[in-house]
C-alpha cells in the first residue's frame, strides 16, 4: 500500500493532511526534521 500524507507550511503555521494510517508519525516527524520544518506541540487536531 502507497500512502502520500501532505505537509502544507509556511512562516506561520503547519497543517498535515493525514490519511489516518497507524503507526506513521515517527516517520512524518522525521521528515519534517529534514525538512527543517518545526513539529509544533501540542498538535491541534
Amino acid at each position: 500500500m502507497t500512502v502520500h500524507s501532505t505537509l502544507l507550511w509556511d512562516e506561520g503555521d503547519v497543517v498535515l493532511v493525514d490519511t489516518g494510517v497507524p503507526g506513521m508519525m515517527a516517520a512524518i516527524e522525521s521528515e519534517m526534521e529534514q525538512a527543517a520544518v518545526d513539529i509544533p506541540y501540542p498538535f491541534a487536531i
